[in-house]
C-alpha cells in the first residue's frame, strides 16, 4: 500500500472531492485515469494506492511529480451527527478517513493482513477521532480480523453509527455483527468515464451509478447492491 500526497494548483474544486461519497479519476500522464478517493491531508489530498493493475503499479513505484484529476464526482453523503465507528479494509482505508474528517467524532479501526501492509495512517487522522489497527497475524494492534475488531470495540459501547468500507465479504460481515439500522458503507465499482455516460460503474444490475449517485449508503440501499 502506498500513501501519496499530491497539492491541488489551479482550482480549490478538488477539495470537495474529500467528502464522504466522493471520488476523482486521477490522471497519470501518458497513461489513464483511474478512480481514487482523496481525504485531507497536510498541505494538499491524500491517496491511498495498492497495486491492482499496470496504472497502479506504476503509481506506487513511479508516483509523478505532476498528474491531473478530474472530479469532484459522485455525490456528498448526508452522515448523521454522532459518534462513529469507522471500520475499514485496505484501500477502503480513504473513505473512512474522508468520514472521519466529515464525522470529526469516534475511532477508526483499519485492519490489514500484516503490519507490513499497514499504511501509515497517523498523521491524516482528525483531532476528534483516534485510530486502531486491526491485524490478522498479530503484529500490529489488535490480534484478528477487523470485523472482530470492530464488534469488539461496538460492545464497549459509546457509539451511534457505523461507517464501513472495503471488500463486499467485509461490509456483509460488517452487517452480521453490528447493528445495520445503524450502518452506512462505501462502495465500489469498475469506472470507466466517470461522468454517468457509459453506465461502467452500474450497481445492483444499474439501479445505481457510483459517478453519478456516489459511493456511500445506509445499509438498507447498500444490501441491495451488494450480493451478500
Amino acid at each position: 500500500m502506498s500513501l501519496l500526497v499530491y497539492r491541488p494548483v489551479g482550482s480549490s474544486a478538488i477539495g470537495a472531492a474529500t467528502r464522504p461519497g466522493r471520488f476523482i479519476m486521477f490522471w497519470y500522464p501518458g497513461v489513464e485515469s483511474i478512480p481514487l478517493a482523496p481525504f485531507p491531508a497536510p498541505g494538499g489530498i491524500g491517496l491511498l494506492v495498492k497495486t491492482r493493475g499496470e496504472t497502479t503499479r506504476l503509481l506506487v513505484e513511479k508516483p509523478p511529480r505532476w498528474a491531473g484529476a478530474i472530479g469532484p464526482l459522485g455525490r456528498e453523503a448526508q452522515l448523521p451527527r454522532g459518534r462513529w465507528l469507522l471500520v475499514a479494509g485496505g484501500t477502503g482505508a480513504a473513505a473512512a478517513l474522508q468520514a472521519a474528517w466529515s464525522t470529526g467524532t469516534g475511532i477508526l479501526v483499519y485492519g490489514v493482513r500484516s503490519a507490513a501492509e499497514a499504511a501509515p495512517l497517523q498523521g491524516f487522522i482528525p483531532p476528534g477521532c483516534s485510530l486502531r489497527y486491526a491485524s490478522e497475524d498479530g503484529s500490529i494492534g489488535f490480534h484478528g480480523t477487523v470485523v472482530e475488531a470492530a464488534a469488539e470495540l461496538w460492545r464497549s459501547g459509546g457509539f451511534d453509527h457505523v461507517f464501513a468500507a472495503g471488500p463486499p465479504a467485509m461490509l456483509c460481515a460488517i452487517a452480521e455483527v453490528l447493528p445495520s439500522e445503524r450502518l452506512y458503507v462505501s462502495l465500489e465499482a469498475h469506472v470507466r468515464c466517470g461522468l454517468g455516460f457509459c453506465g461502467k460503474c452500474g450497481l445492483g444490475g444499474g439501479e445505481k451509478l457510483l459517478c453519478r449517485d456516489g459511493t456511500v449508503y445506509p445499509w438498507r440501499v447498500a444490501r441491495r447492491l451488494l450480493d451478500c
